[in-house]
């Protein structure tokens, strides 16, 4: 169907659909402010300011005129739009927004059978690279950071060892009482996770913390005996 200015949400776009659909752009530059406070005083010129860099959820508006779709068609649309805690990318952009859910919406008809949609998805502040990122160390290496926003990457480590083994990326250090073949170390603020190489979430040991990687930093990497690779995967992301 329609691929100009087509918008992709949870892995499916507005061109998948068998009826045609318009999407109207929203703004091309998007920016949400931190949550810092202004305090304005009589006695003061200017304003006192309470520092909070955290950021509010951002808004994505749009606009989605569906062409003469039918009653199937429609719930169609109100089921792909449901998903919670799903990617967006905005048209004409490569970059992506992670959606914690969309707002309620109502459609319009028109007399010839057209429906209008006003579409808003509410959205962590941050846009990530649409191309993840990943870099395998064997076991040790300099990982350079990028983007402008802290992120927790999901880690795996590989080898073999019965007894204590330790990871070290900058001056973060996580222990682990041994190591069967590979431990997966997913620090995704919705589910972290730390699981052995059966996906078992409860046999896994260790100590310390999940690894939070700032940006624009390079940082060494460092695998104790017993480590044989260690595998760092995220999506850089920037305000």
């Amino acid at each position: 169907m329609i691929e100009f200015n087509k918008l992709t949400f949870n892995n499916k776009s507005t061109a998948d659909f068998d009826f045609e659909i318009i999407v109207e752009t929203s703004p091309s530059l998007n920016y949400v402010s931190s949550k810092s406070e202004l305090f304005e005083l009589d006695g003061k010129t200017g304003a006192l300011v309470r520092d909070n860099s955290n950021r509010g959820v951002l808004p994505l508006k749009y606009t989605l005129h569906l062409i003469k779709p039918t009653d199937e068609q429609l719930k169609e649309i109100k089921r792909w739009l449901s998903v919670e805690n799903a990617w967006l990318k905005p048209p004409q952009k490569n970059i992506l927004y992670k959606v914690y859910k969309v707002e309620s919406f109502s459609s319009f008809r028109n007399k010839l059978g057209n429906y209008q949609i006003e579409v808003e998805f509410k959205c962590d502040p941050i846009a990530y690279n649409i191309e993840p990122f990943s870099k395998v160390f064997n076991p040790n290496g300099t990982l350079d950071t990028q983007g402008d926003y802290a992120i927790f990457p999901k880690i795996t480590i590989e080898g073999n060892s019965a007894s204590e083994v330790s990871l070290t990326i900058g001056t973060h250090v996580v222990r682990f009482s041994k190591l069967d073949t590979k431990i997966i170390m997913d620090g995704n603020p919705s589910n972290p996770v730390v699981l052995d190489k059966n996906g078992n979430d409860e046999t896994v040991l260790w100590k310390g913390d999940f690894i939070k990687l700032e940006p624009n930093k390079r940082l060494g990497i460092v695998g104790s005996t017993g480590i044989t690779s260690i595998k760092i995967e995220c999506r850089w992301g920037w305000y």
